[in-house]
């Protein structure tokens, strides 16, 4: 199994995150799970046992009703050639700048929809590094975080992180400044 997209649109069984236990996942490189009620702690059983599929290059979890604890089952270390990933219309409040953070390991990382998250506007730090962190990702949506309006200060404490982050030189060389994405 290398592909699977499903869209239950509603509850699903606790007994759901136990497909990915089974011997064909190894294998699996794209996931796509949209309107499942998998809420708090389905989605954090499935996010743990995703870990151990290290070839995962897509992942959607969209309206899945993930939160906080959700949050902090996110192991990108573990997807090291995840290039797209859609955790749109999850909410993740207050842990959206910690689930942020830890977006700046993953190094491939194209695509980034965090639509309608309500990220709130401290989240914008993390957003400022990981634009300038992420060489390749072309598309990062944020649209829909009503907290995250660009008003001065979160635009603000935008630029500075990604001015802090600029100067620390690790990741750029000056030929592969880019600003072709979508922000």
């Amino acid at each position: 199994l290398e592909w699977l997209e499903l869209e239950p649109g509603g509850l699903v069984s606790p007994a759901f995150p136990a497909l990915f236990g089974s011997v064909n996942t190894p294998r699996l490189q794209h996931l796509c799970i949209a309107h499942a009620a998998l809420k708090d702690g389905l989605g954090s059983s499935l996010l743990r046992r995703l870990t151990g599929i290290s070839g995962l290059r897509a992942l959607g979890l969209r309206d899945c009703g993930l939160g906080a604890n959700s949050a902090r089952y996110f192991n990108l270390a573990s997807w090291p050639n995840l290039t797209y990933l859609d955790l749109s219309y999850n909410r993740f409040a207050s842990a959206g700048q910690e689930l942020l953070n830890k977006f700046s390991t993953t190094c491939r990382l194209r695509h980034l929809s965090l639509r309608c998250c309500d990220l709130e506007a401290d989240a914008m730090v993390s957003v400022g590094h990981l634009v300038v962190c992420l060489q390749q990702l072309e598309v990062f949506d944020l649209g829909g975080n009503e907290r995250l309006c660009c008003d001065q200060s979160t635009a603000q404490l935008f630029l500075q992180a990604a001015v802090k982050e600029f100067g620390q030189g690790t990741f750029w060389a000056w030929p592969a400044v880019s600003t072709s994405g979508r922000l």
